[in-house]
């Protein structure tokens, strides 16, 4: 007997909620893990047409403010990718999280070459894919911390999703 196949980073997608079948529940479910990414890109892009900003408090470098911002789209990205919840999100949800960011990084300073006053900055763009590698690191990495931990303390049942733990339940004879 053969040892059963390593699950593939896109079979959870299948459990998603967004795969329901009902069409309502789906269309809800999309909107409630990619809305504030789609909400988000906007605000990153209204912000980018700007032709001065304010200057930041404290004296924030503009590439810490560049890396927080895109330390955000990289956290809803992940959770994006990574539905139905945000752990855990593994290594490749986490990458594929940060080329996204990245382009939408290069888009927004391509964008920034045709503001007034801005202009296109390999650094601006380096500082937001920092940010969004960071953030989707740290996510990922709570995710192997608590697989890690579940697998520890014998609690396999904490990782499954919500659509799998359904379905096992229903698998199991009543007792009458």
């Amino acid at each position: 007997m053969s040892p059963a196949p390593s699950p593939r980073p896109f079979d959870r997608l299948r459990d998603a909620p967004c795969a329901r079948d009902e069409a309502g529940s789906r269309r809800r479910s999309l909107v409630a893990l990619w809305g504030p990414v789609v909400v988000y890109l906007a605000v990153i892009f209204i912000g980018s047409s700007f032709s001065k900003l304010p200057d930041l408090p404290g004296g924030v470098s503009d590439k810490v403010a560049h890396a927080a911002e895109y330390a955000v789209l990289g956290l809803l990205l992940t959770r994006a990718l990574a539905a139905p919840s945000w752990l855990p999100a593994s290594l490749p949800y986490a990458a594929i999280a940060v080329v996204l960011a990245g382009l939408y990084g290069l888009s927004d300073e391509w964008h920034q070459r045709f503001v007034p006053g801005r202009d296109f900055d390999l650094m601006d763009l380096a500082a937001d894919v920092a940010g969004a590698a960071a953030a989707a690191a740290a996510l990922s990495g709570c995710g192997i911390i608590k697989r890690f931990w579940a697998v520890s303390t014998g609690s396999q049942t904490r990782l499954r999703s919500r659509g799998q733990r359904q379905r096992a339940s229903a698998r199991r004879p009543t007792s009458q």
